[in-house]
């Protein structure tokens, strides 16, 4: 017998590829669909369900970006960004203590990975909760993360002026919040830069 044999894709790679398209694309409803097709077929594919989880972020839905990203973590224990956005999903529920605990685990899994400590940092500087409030550990954060990105964080910058803050030194603070703000611009990161000056009234109301 001869002839051509074809190989149909299984239907649940043809669904993720049409939803990795529409997502690229920037349809994130019709993604979003064909993304939870797919899962319907092949529930063991983590990346999927991390894009699910990123779908539901982009509309701010919490707690299905939260339980999404477990499922991707469930498959892939290991995988530090799928780790951080479970934190991400953490934070935007206001659970403060596993955004924490999951900061940790990223740090287990990769220790030097840059940027990490500067959001324990962040929470460390400003929270009003005095569990988890520690202005000087945040600072040592802060510090440890800037020399980890050669230097170059703003957001570390901001953090320790967050934490100079909340230790009372408001000249120092001022000075090193200015430097977060000009530093994320000079490098193009204009919406880090505006996110830098929103958070400044917080912890230096009145001070510009």
């Amino acid at each position: 017998m001869t002839g051509v044999q074809t190989c149909a894709l299984p239907i649940s790679t043809t669904l993720f590829q049409q939803a990795d398209l529409l997502f690229g694309l920037g349809n994130y409803v019709d993604a979003l669909a064909r993304y939870r097709e797919g899962l319907k077929f092949d529930p063991r594919r983590a990346a999927a369900w991390a894009q699910v989880a990123r779908l539901y972020t982009l509309s701010e839905e919490w707690t299905l970006a939260s339980r999404a990203w477990y499922m991707a973590l469930e498959i892939e224990p290991t995988n530090v960004v799928y780790v951080l956005g479970l934190a991400a999903g953490m934070r935007g529920q206001g659970l403060v203590e596993e955004e924490l605990s999951l900061y940790q685990r990223a740090l287990e899994l990769a220790p030097a990975l840059p940027g990490v400590r500067s959001e324990i940092g962040g929470i460390r500087a400003t929270s009003a909760d005095e569990r988890f409030r520690d202005p000087l550990v945040a600072l040592r954060l802060a510090e440890t993360d800037l020399r980890l990105s050669n230097d170059q964080s703003a957001r570390a910058i901001e953090v320790q002026a967050a934490a100079r803050a909340a230790l009372g030194e408001l000249e120092e603070a001022g000075r090193l919040a200015a430097m977060a703000e000009a530093r994320a611009r000079n490098v193009g990161e204009e919406q880090l830069a505006t996110k830098i000056r929103e958070r400044r009234d917080e912890y230096l109301p009145g001070r510009h």
